[in-house]
C-alpha cells in the first residue's frame, strides 16, 4: 500500500470516527475530509507534494461546475445569514414599505442588480428570509 492509499484510508476512517461520535453536520465532516486529501503532503521522489487528490480531480467528480457553483454560494448565504448582513441589506434596500406593491417595487432594483452578478437561485436565498421574515421584512412591516 503507496504513502496515497494510507493517507486516504486514515482520512476515511477519521471522518467515520467523527460522524459517529460528535454532532458535527454530516456535510461540514465531509467537506472536511475532501480539503484533507488535497491539502495534507504527500511524500514522492522529489519531496513532498500537496495532496492525494488534485482540485481538478475534486471538480470533476461533480457532473456540471454551476452545480459547484451553486453550492458554494450558499454556503456564501449562509454566512451573510448567520452574520446579520443579509438583515442589514434587506432594511437598506426595505425599509418599511407600506403595501406590498411598493415591496414589490423597493425588491426589483436590488434584486435585478445583484442577479447580474450571481445566480438566481443563491439570489433567492438571499432575499427570501429578510422579506418574508426579517425585522424589517414586507411580511412583518404590510398591514393585515
Amino acid at each position: 500500500m503507496g504513502p496515497e492509499a494510507l493517507i486516504v484510508v486514515i482520512v476515511v476512517l477519521l471522518a467515520i470516527v467523527v460522524l459517529a461520535t460528535t454532532q458535527a453536520p454530516a456535510d461540514a465532516v465531509l467537506v472536511a475530509a475532501l480539503f484533507l486529501l488535497i491539502l495534507l503532503p504527500v511524500p514522492s521522489r522529489d519531496g513532498f507534494r500537496m495532496g492525494v487528490l488534485t482540485v481538478e480531480q475534486v471538480t470533476a467528480g461533480f457532473v456540471n461546475t454551476g452545480l459547484l457553483t451553486v453550492g458554494v454560494l450558499f454556503g456564501v448565504v449562509t454566512g451573510l445569514r448567520n452574520t446579520g448582513a443579509i438583515d442589514w441589506v434587506a432594511q437598506s434596500a426595505l425599509g418599511r414599505p407600506r403595501s406590498l406593491s411598493r415591496a414589490l417595487v423597493r425588491m426589483v432594483f436590488p434584486v435585478a442588480g445583484l442577479s447580474a452578478f450571481i445566480n438566481n437561485t443563491p439570489l433567492v436565498a438571499i432575499m427570501l428570509p429578510p422579506c418574508t421574515t426579517g425585522p424589517g421584512g414586507c411580511k412583518s412591516s404590510l398591514p393585515s
